[in-house]
C-alpha cells in the first residue's frame, strides 16, 4: 500500500490541487519526483521478476481500478477496503 503512485497510473493530472500548487512553489516538482521514485520501484520489481499482481495506493479522495499489463492498480477512496 502506497500513498504515491506511478506516472502511468490514474490520476494523470494535478487537477484538484491547484490551490496547494499556488501556495507551494516546489510542490509540483516534489510530486513529480515522488512519482519518478514509484516508477523506479515498479521497474525494479518487474526486472527482478517479483510476482506483483496488485498495486494499492490512496489519499486522492477518489476510487479507481485499472490494469497496466497484468497488474491491477487500485486507487482506494476514503474508507475503502479491497481484497485481492
Amino acid at each position: 500500500m502506497f500513498h504515491n503512485y506511478m506516472c502511468q497510473s490514474y490520476p494523470q493530472s494535478k487537477r484538484g490541487i491547484e490551490g496547494w500548487l499556488a501556495e507551494d512553489d516546489t510542490l509540483a516538482a516534489d510530486l513529480d519526483k515522488e512519482r519518478a521514485v514509484m516508477d523506479r520501484l515498479y521497474e525494479r520489481l518487474l526486472a527482478d521478476r517479483h510476482p506483483v499482481r496488485d498495486w494499492f495506493y490512496a489519499h486522492f479522495h477518489d476510487s479507481h481500478t485499472e490494469f497496466i499489463g497484468d497488474i491491477r492498480f487500485s486507487l482506494l477512496g476514503i474508507m475503502e477496503l479491497k481484497q485481492n
